[in-house]
């Protein structure tokens, strides 16, 4: 099998503590709409569902390309995007038994998170809660794409959803005894939306798990930061456990 996964290790300052990722929009690039920024690209999942063979003209549609999970970081930022448990088309497609090529617009993506249990006989490929495998390209289920696009320059009507987005660090850890108020919420996206729109709001908790894709994951607005927090406030977890929790500050 091409492109087996390497282990997930991430790192905040010196200390190894299972960072995820950062959302960053600064002073002058944003993303349209429903589209998240990971490091200097926008990324998201289509609303339509698609066959294999349809997903590059499904992300075309939105101004955007079929994508690929660069690395390890954007491979856990890309989970998150989706409903749990729903499977996404992303751009490889297999050229010859277990060979699967992976292209995200013109840069060929050396990186992969592959099942290595998937049999390497199909053409088209989904990723499922961070997994990546193959499937039949003509048939269904429908599957949304993953898409990818450049942020576009910032002007007064772009990017400002509540207050204007600045910088969210994700940690994959819970933060305690500073929850505002509790809500659903179907991604990450609308829960990091919430807490903008929430002038007390500093900081969310993200929770999902398999029992939460028709209900939506639990979404915990703080009053606080872990820098507010005593020190033992703020509970680490593992990357890919279950249930998933994500902490998002500002």
């Amino acid at each position: 099998m091409l492109f087996r996964a390497s282990p997930l290790v991430y790192f905040l300052g010196a200390g190894v503590i299972g960072m995820l990722s950062v959302i960053l929009v600064n002073g002058e690039f944003a993303c349209p709409g429903n589209w998240s920024m990971f490091a200097d690209s926008c990324l998201t999942v289509t609303r339509a569902g698609y066959i294999g063979d349809g997903a590059t003209a499904g992300c075309a549609a939105i101004g955007g390309n079929l994508a690929v999970p660069r690395n390890p970081e954007e491979n856990e930022f890309a989970r998150l995007l989706p409903v749990p448990g729903q499977p996404v088309w992303i751009g490889c497609r297999r050229i010859a038994v277990e060979v699967y090529p992976c292209t995200d617009g013109d840069i060929a993506v050396q990186y992969g998170n592959w099942d290595p249990y998937m049999f390497g006989e199909s053409y088209c490929v989904y990723m499922l809660n961070g997994t990546w495998a193959d499937a039949d390209c003509e048939d269904e289920p429908l599957r949304p794409a993953l898409c990818r696009r450049a942020p576009l320059p910032k002007t007064p009507d772009t990017g400002n959803c509540g207050k204007t987005l600045q910088r969210w660090s994700l940690l994959a850890a819970r933060l305690t005894g500073h929850v505002l108020r509790e809500i659903r919420a179907p991604s990450l996206k609308p829960c990091v939306l919430a807490c903008e729109a929430e002038p007390q709001c500093r900081s969310v908790n993200f929770i999902s798990d398999r029992m939460t894709a028709v209900a939506g994951a639990i979404c915990q607005l703080n009053n606080a930061t872990r820098f507010d927090a005593d020190a033992d406030a703020l509970a680490f977890a593992p990357a890919l456990g279950n249930p998933l929790c994500v902490y998002g500050e500002k």
